[in-house]
């Protein structure tokens, strides 16, 4: 039996849309600029592990900001939600398990605001009642 994956993406623009590239098992399920809400939709096998990638890429200098170098608009991408089948996760979920936003600087944030370039990384078991025991043992 399969479940349905959709990912929800917003881009925003600076001078440009965000770059990103969503994988799933190392399959490249969507590359290009995110411009405004996007939905990527992919059917995946209901049981085994599996690691979805969402990397925000080649952000160059291009955040605006205002005379007082206030910013005025950045470039960057929300992941709104992740839905596998009827569960949807958000932001709320993965900041209570601490899965989070890994930058290229290093840094490794708990949001739903890829700013900069970075991957967010999730390995997940399917059936869904064997992810959320994990998640309990975390």
């Amino acid at each position: 039996m399969d479940e349905i994956l959709k990912i929800n993406l917003e881009g925003f623009c600076a001078k440009d849309y965000p770059i990103i590239d969503v994988e799933i098992d190392c399959e490249t399920l969507w590359s290009g600029r995110v411009a405004g809400p996007i939905t990527i939709t992919h059917t995946i096998s209901s049981i085994g592990q599996h690691c979805l990638s969402i990397r925000h890429r080649d952000k160059n200098n291009d955040t605006i900001v205002d005379f007082a170098g206030k910013i005025t608009q950045d470039r960057h991408c929300k992941l709104h939600s992740i839905e596998i089948g009827p569960q949807t996760f958000s932001i709320n979920e993965f900041s209570r398990f601490g899965i989070g936003y890994l930058c290229d600087d290093g840094e490794y944030l708990i949001t739903n605001y890829l700013g900069k370039t970075g991957i967010f990384d999730w390995k997940f078991d399917l059936p869904l009642w064997k992810f959320w025991g994990d998640l309990q043992n975390l």
